[in-house]
């Protein structure tokens, strides 16, 4: 999991809801700014170069857009976890002591009462499972094996690329899990 700051640019510790909410909306503004960046790439790169570079450019902006939109996965999937996070932590400070919550972020949603679409909870069983198999295989201990292991990635990640529509249906849920965790940030 990617480690939160210790203290949020407002002045808010990880005890604090607020604090979980301002990282979770950090992290969904760079998820947007990877998802406006993945679309707009493409176009800007035809204008500057004419079609003799077509076949090349082509290429390397749909690697450049692959990689993009894994990015916006991993960040919008992050920003909800740390939305549950801090809805589990703003009801019990002590709730992540025995065990940190790892990359479990259904079964964090579903510990908020938060109810998930069957095409939601895809998405994330998805995300769960990149997360599993990145601690597996780490890029460290592969050796010589790290380009290998990187052309294996880029296939799957562009199987793996977010519709428009599966977009809508991660940013519909953060939306109503960021809403659910205000309103109990201002009654708690």
């Amino acid at each position: 999991m990617t480690e939160p700051s210790s203290v949020a640019q407002d002045g808010h510790s990880p005890s604090s809801i607020r604090f979980w909410l301002e990282e979770a909306r950090l992290l969904k503004e760079t998820a947007e700014q990877s998802w406006g960046a993945n679309r707009a790439v493409v176009e800007q790169v035809k204008l500057i170069y004419g079609p003799q570079q077509d076949r090349a450019l082509h290429q390397t902006t749909d690697e450049l857009g692959v990689e993009l939109n894994l990015l916006y996965r991993y960040l919008v999937s992050l920003a909800i976890q740390y939305l549950a996070i801090g809805m589990l932590i703003d009801r019990d400070p002590s709730y992540f002591l025995p065990q940190p919550p790892g990359h479990r972020i259904v079964a964090l949603l579903e510990t908020c009462g938060v109810v998930m679409t069957p095409q939601q909870r895809q998405l994330l069983l998805e995300i769960e499972n990149a997360y599993e198999w990145a601690e597996r295989f780490a890029v460290g201990a592969l050796r010589n094996g790290h380009d290998e292991l990187r052309q294996l990635t880029h296939q799957l990640s562009i199987k793996d690329c977010l519709s428009v529509e599966e977009k809508a249906a991660l940013d519909q849920l953060y939306q109503t899990l960021r809403a659910t965790a205000q309103r109990q940030g201002a009654t708690g």
